[in-house]
């Protein structure tokens, strides 16, 4: 099954942007994509579109997302959701992968790391989902927007997040912290650039686009390898 979804020739120019909630993740990668061109040259999109969505509306439903009283992430079993989000993840790369290879640049709004440190583990076969996993393509760059936890708190309660409107704020700052100190272990195994996402957002932008250029000038994107264990997060 897995050697009919995967291309002879997985070349795709993957830049991913991780971090916690209110990192502004979403900002720069619109203002990367901007600099670069904007579509279809430079594209904004998020890993696994469709699996987020099909359990939210197991437990939401097909309104407005976050407009309820519960979130599905509350509901749902963190190691399934892992589970379709990989599966999907993986579709999403053979379904758009002429789309994605086409372009200068992909960027996307999260990758595995996400999975990594908000679902934890995998429930149940996690030796047949980690070898799926470390199938997807490595990014040419993996961007780790490194926020303090207040600011993001800050951010969060401006935007009228769902957690800022149901959380307390002492509650949602101790979540923010605790997803701070997972993202710090996840990342610390995979190779990865940290940017200071409390710096002005020209500054952060500046950085990053030199980052970008770089990386997608003289990286190469070698098809991954099939079985290859996958690293803490999912990536190598």
């Amino acid at each position: 099954m897995i050697d009919a979804v995967i291309d002879d020739s997985w070349d795709f120019p993957v830049i991913a942007v991780e971090g916690i909630d209110g990192a502004g993740k979403s900002s720069l990668c619109e203002r990367l994509a901007a600099a670069l061109g904007g579509p279809p040259a430079a594209l904004v999109t998020r890993l696994s579109p469709h699996g987020g969505a099909l359990v939210r509306e197991m437990v939401e439903g097909p309104g407005e997302p976050g407009s309820g009283p519960v979130r599905y992430q509350d509901v749902v079993p963190p190691g399934l959701r892992r589970a379709v989000y990989t599966v999907d993840a993986l579709a999403q790369f053979h379904y758009l992968g002429e789309t994605y290879r086409a372009s200068r640049a992909v960027l996307f709004d999260r990758w595995l790391p996400t999975y990594e440190v908000y679902c934890g583990p995998f429930d149940t076969h996690a030796g047949w989902y980690e070898a799926m996993a470390a199938l997807i393509p490595r990014p040419a760059a993996l961007i780790h927007l490194r926020v303090d936890p207040e600011v993001a708190l800050e951010r969060l309660t401006a935007r009228g997040d769902w957690t800022a409107r149901h959380w307390s704020e002492g509650a949602l700052l101790a979540d923010l912290r605790r997803l701070d100190a997972a993202y710090g272990r996840v990342m610390a195994g995979l190779s990865h650039v940290a940017l200071d996402g409390n710096a002005p957002a020209d500054a952060v932008t500046g950085a990053a686009l030199a980052l970008v250029e770089r990386a997608l000038g003289g990286a190469s994107r070698a098809r991954p390898v099939r079985g290859a264990p996958a690293a803490p997060g999912g990536t190598r």
